[in-house]
């Protein structure tokens, strides 16, 4: 099982450190950082840009990888970048094998219709298809914050 942590990492901060030990520490894992070039809603990082982030997670001796998935669905789709430098997760389409580390407000916006053109039905198709490879890890900020979502999140959110 793959455990992704997607984020800009503007600095990496003790936080996503924390997340991430907690992960590794709970599942017996290791997590992977993932940074990527061309984010939904900021303009594209640079080269010298991405080399400043990624030399945080080289100071700590962490894998961070840099992708082009600009969206979740892509990052549940795509195995190939996860393959790179040993690091090797196998799966079949269809098969569950990531668990994408997010933040409440990361979840809030991949439950918001906004990101899909505005369109609920493209935002349930697109829950639907990350669900038959992946699910959320969230770290939120308590109860309340679950009736925010819609039940196709939560179906495939751990809290």
């Amino acid at each position: 099982m793959l455990y992704l942590f997607s984020g800009s990492f503007q600095p990496l901060h003790k936080s996503h450190l924390d997340m991430a030990n907690y992960v590794e520490s709970k599942f017996d894992t290791h997590v992977v950082f993932e940074i990527c070039r061309k984010p939904f809603d900021k303009p594209p990082l640079t080269d010298e840009e991405i080399e400043k982030r990624l030399d945080q997670f080289r100071l700590l001796g962490r894998r961070c990888i840099v992708t082009e998935n600009t969206s979740f669905l892509q990052r549940a789709m795509d195995i190939k970048h996860y393959r790179k430098k040993g690091v090797i997760y196998p799966a079949s389409r269809g098969e569950l094998n990531k668990v994408f580390i997010v933040g409440y407000d990361t979840i809030i916006r991949v439950d918001d219709p906004k990101y899909y053109f505005g369109s609920d039905v493209e935002r349930q198709r697109c829950i639907k298809e990350i669900s038959k490879t992946s699910r959320f890890l969230v770290f939120s900020r308590g109860e309340s914050d679950r009736t925010k979502l819609s039940q196709e999140i939560l179906d495939i959110s751990d809290f």
